[in-house]
């Protein structure tokens, strides 16, 4: 027996299946247009049910998709966007409210260390490692013995009577301090 003819059902077959897939492409094409959506390429071929190969050999159809997406911008994030104006401006005022957080703790910092007993060596006062314990900036005794500004608060943002205690108690001598 010889083999079945099955060519011109298979041809017919084929023929209604690219007519369907060019229908729901031109369709979804359509969809896109009326409703604004995102109109990439995979997304008018998932809308349509077809591959994208496919949907990149027909010429007109790629035409048509392109033409859709030069007129309407993208309302999707489609990668690194530059930041805007506003987004930059609030970036820069979160900073410069840490900035003046930090100054503010940073002048506080030795009326807490004196309050507290810790000093740049002492326990619990961490230094970064492969840093110096010492400052850049030395104070010899005739600083902290030196005329003080008339003002409450001083260069350091200590009390005036704190430093006033620093300096009595640099001054004392062996035979004034009573024997324990």
């Amino acid at each position: 027996m010889p083999p079945a003819d099955n060519t011109a059902a298979l041809a017919e077959a084929t023929r209604q299946r690219s007519h369907r897939a060019r229908t729901n492409a031109e369709r979804a094409i359509s969809a896109a247009q009326r409703t604004g959506s995102h109109t990439s390429f995979a997304a008018i071929a998932k809308e349509a049910g077809v591959s994208r190969s496919w949907l990149y050999t027909q010429r007109d159809l790629v035409t048509a998709i392109r033409q859709l997406q030069n007129r309407q911008p993208s309302s999707q994030r489609t990668g690194s966007q530059p930041a805007s104006i506003a987004s930059i401006q609030r970036r820069l005022d979160i900073a410069l409210a840490r900035i003046k957080q930090l100054r503010t703790e940073n002048s506080d910092l030795p009326a807490w260390k004196w309050r507290t007993g810790r000093s740049a060596g002492c326990a619990g006062s961490p230094t970064p490692v492969g840093s110096s314990r010492r400052s850049k900036r030395t104070t010899s005794l005739g600083a902290f013995l030196a005329p003080q500004p008339k003002n409450d608060r001083q260069e350091t943002g200590a009390p005036a009577t704190v430093i006033g205690m620093k300096r009595a108690a640099m001054t004392t001598t062996p035979e004034s301090v009573p024997a324990r």
